[in-house]
């Protein structure tokens, strides 16, 4: 018989990864968030009573279930019990209304959930009459009381642990999945359907950047990450995004896979003196933020502490490292005046990547925008042809490498961004971009109407959906405007009906009763009549920029 360890790493389950992890290095912290933390033992022993908890409620290998936290050491010990169970997590965003879980539930199949005790009365609400009725879980959020009263056959986490034997392990498989969430391409959130073998693999740079080769079995696996978790220089890594979106959780199994420390915000809200005291606390080498939405504010905690003759301790501190939204050149270099560190700067996605990475260091003259294009990376037109280096077209950034099986439910979409180019599967999730002569690429955004405000996607015609609702509406068509923070934030254009009448502020509230919060327009322009193409379609480029040109003159 075959020994396990020397079986392809990519074959296996993150379960099976994690295993050798929690065998290996039982006594070391796997996650801190806050003051708590867990060692890899803790987790295991725990996740293996949640996964005997998921049998013994009826679920079965290959079922989904939903997950709805906020980033917590219990996040990765509910993920960890899934993964032993040979279930399928689906990840929720807590900042969704009933309405948007709805979808989400609905257009996975879920049959279970997992959600902090803030979601559990909006979930109770999206999932009536869907099949995620066999197991219910609620997990206290921070402040919130553990023992409080619980309805519609919601029980707590602890409970749920306390009542239940740990379920015996069972080698798992490459082929297990988890279902990511995005709304990037896809108009309403589209769920990206990842082998965990892939997963697995989407680590492999994090071996790389360490200078190593990436493991080819477990055994090596465990080799290797001798090297790093036994050292005196064990590496501690902070995703500050939430482990929700792909940022912040691909950053954790990465991190994980390397035997590294994930430390983890506790903080509802980015709080970015809570990152600094953090990086001083757990000494953490490596943060992966969201751009100027995140960087901003962390550059204006360190200039307040040593303004006040405080500043913090960043010695530990190595690399910054940033993906899903703008970094401007300004800010990294705000960020290199107080920290000697490397900003690495990437073009990634739910889908895949990396498109494009831009590295800067004390020194050098970043330029926002502009990046590398890695190794394999190309830079196609819409029929697949290869962008000619210099001639100032511009292209779809596609990257081969691991990536998802594709859309959950969704063919289409699927064969639109995961193309076969030359016999080999490239992942197109509609960057645009020209490519320079020198093999450097300038960032254009996309042309879909998906807004990026602050790493959160959101998409326009389903803000309009909700604004047309309005008795007063007539008509209504959102773009994103540029901000310097958020990258964008979304305005309404809109139309009245025939003497009706309505308030900007009545209209940004109508939205966010029906949506996450985030979704809400900032501002909404009153016109008599809004441009539409001949085919009928709103003419997005006309109200980008009456949108964009107005806010100047406000």
């Amino acid at each position: 018989m075959t020994d396990p360890l020397d079986k392809p790493v990519h074959e296996q389950g993150l379960a099976d990864l994690w295993h050798v992890l929690a065998d290996d290095y039982g006594d070391l912290v796997a996650v801190s968030c806050g003051d708590r933390a867990r060692t890899w033992s803790e987790i295991e022993e725990r996740a293996a009573r949640f996964a005997g908890y998921l049998r013994v409620a009826g679920l079965a290998p290959g079922d989904r279930v939903a997950v709805g936290l906020r980033n917590s050491v219990e996040y990765i010990e509910v993920l960890f019990g899934l993964f032993k169970a040979g279930l399928t997590p689906v990840n929720l965003n807590v900042r969704y209304r009933a309405a948007e879980l709805r979808h989400l539930l609905v257009d996975s199949g879920a049959r279970g959930l997992v959600v902090g005790s803030s979601v559990v009365p909006a979930a109770i609400e999206a999932a009536e009459g869907t099949h995620a009725n066999v197991a219910r879980v609620a997990v206290p959020d921070l402040g919130a009381d553990p023992n409080g009263r619980l309805d519609a056959e919601f029980i707590w986490y602890e409970s749920a642990l306390a009542g239940s034997s740990p379920a015996p392990r069972e080698p798992r498989g490459g082929d297990d999945q988890l279902i990511l969430y995005t709304g990037g391409t896809t108009g309403l959130p589209k769920g990206t359907m990842w082998r965990q073998g892939d997963l697995i693999g989407v680590g492999d740079n994090e071996w790389r950047r360490r200078g190593f080769e990436p493991p080819k079995t477990l055994g090596e696996v465990r080799r290797l990450t001798a090297r790093l978790a036994r050292s005196g220089d064990r590496p501690v890594l902070m995703p500050a995004s939430p482990l929700m979106h792909g940022t912040g959780m691909f950053a954790a199994f990465g991190a994980l896979a390397v035997g590294a420390e994930v430390a983890l915000l506790a903080g509802v809200s980015f709080s970015p003196r809570e990152l600094w005291e953090t990086v001083e606390r757990r000494r953490v080498q490596e943060i992966v933020i969201i751009g100027d939405v995140q960087c901003v504010p962390m550059v204006e905690e360190l200039d307040r502490a040593a303004a006040e003759g405080r500043p913090y301790d960043l010695s530990s501190l190595r690399q910054v490292r940033s993906a899903g939204m703008r970094w401007s050149a300004p800010s990294k270099l705000a960020l290199l005046r107080h920290a000697d560190i490397r900003c690495m700067d990437v073009i990634a996605s739910s889908e895949g990547g990396p498109y494009g990475i831009s590295t800067t260091v004390r020194g050098d003259d970043p330029e926002t925008a502009k990046f590398m294009l890695p190794p394999n990376a190309r830079v196609i037109t819409e029929d697949g042809r290869d962008v000619v280096p210099g001639s100032g077209e511009v292209g779809l950034l596609a990257a081969p490498g691991r990536m998802p099986l594709g859309y959950l439910g969704d063919p289409e979409k699927t064969a639109a961004t995961f193309r076969v180019i030359d016999g080999v599967r490239y992942a197109v999730p509609g960057d645009r971009a020209i490519l320079h002569e020198d093999g450097s690429l300038t960032l254009l955004g996309r042309a879909s109407g998906v807004i990026n405000s602050g790493g959160e996607k959101i998409d326009a015609e389903e803000v309009e959906h909700v604004l047309v609702k309005h008795p007063a509406v007539s008509d209504a068509v959102v773009v994103g405007v540029p901000h310097p923070r958020w990258g964008q934030t979304p305005n309404a254009i809109v139309t009245l009906r025939d003497g009706a009448t309505a308030t900007e502020q009545e209209l940004i509230e109508h939205v966010r009763a029906h949506l996450a919060s985030y979704k809400k327009p900032t501002r909404v322009l009153f016109v008599p009549e809004i441009v539409r193409t001949a085919a009928g379609k709103a003419d997005r480029r006309w109200a980008t920029e009456y949108a964009t040109s107005t806010a100047a003159t406000v």
